[in-house]
């Protein structure tokens, strides 16, 4: 079944905007994300509950906050109207909060997505069927981080992290498609290191990648 917005108020700030705090379907259930989101802390969306977050919806997180998930998060932007997660502050560093986590077992989605200011901007854990394009990853100590796992990566901009791509402990991240005649592109560019490899691997091979520092 699914279920809307259950109605918690949110804080009215002097900038006119409403903010919701985080909310997460009970088992089996689906909730959507729309507007301003607030994450504070560290959150867990369960296994076997769905969150769908709206093209154009803001995730403002608090200092130290994250996002584990071990359900389905469908975060589907549009090129006009992206998702945004980004520090609830301006000028904040690349590890005022932890992240997304996605963890094994689970199910997510990113496309057009903006993320910020954090640790490890989504990270992949023990999961392989997590596709993440047209996003942009600015400002984190790591913009994606693939553990023991195989994110498709496509058509990305990741620039001002300390390290575009952290592949570890036996992941293969695929940044390209497995026919040369359908090639997947990245921009990898302007990091202090754009793809870091430790006991690991990643697939490039007919990338078209670009990666780069100007």
């Amino acid at each position: 079944s699914s279920i809307g917005w259950p109605g918690q108020q949110g804080n009215v700030r002097n900038t006119g905007v409403l903010e919701q705090p985080a909310y997460f379907a009970s088992l089996g259930d689906t909730v959507y994300w729309t507007n301003t989101i607030s994450l504070a802390g560290d959150n867990i969306l369960p296994a076997f509950s769905t969150v769908v977050i709206k093209p154009g919806t803001r995730i403002k997180v608090h200092a130290g906050g994250s996002l584990v998930v071990q359900g389905t998060l469908i975060a589907e932007g549009t090129e006009n109207h992206p998702i945004t997660f980004s520090a609830d502050i301006n000028g904040a560093g690349n590890d005022y909060w932890q992240g997304i986590t996605v963890s094994n077992f689970s199910v997510a989605s990113f496309a057009y997505c903006n993320v910020s200011d954090a640790e490890v901007g989504i990270l992949v854990e023990d999961e392989n069927n997590i596709n993440i394009s047209y996003c942009r990853f600015d400002n984190n100590i790591v913009g994606i981080g693939a553990f023991n796992s195989s994110p498709v990566i496509y058509e990305n901009f990741i620039t001002n992290n300390i390290t575009g791509i952290h592949s570890w402990k036996n992941a293969a991240p695929v940044l390209t498609d497995f026919d040369k005649n359908n090639p997947f592109r990245n921009g990898i560019i302007d990091n202090q290191t754009g793809i870091k490899i430790y006991e690991a691997n990643v697939y490039l091979k007919y990338g078209f990648n670009d990666i780069y520092n100007i």
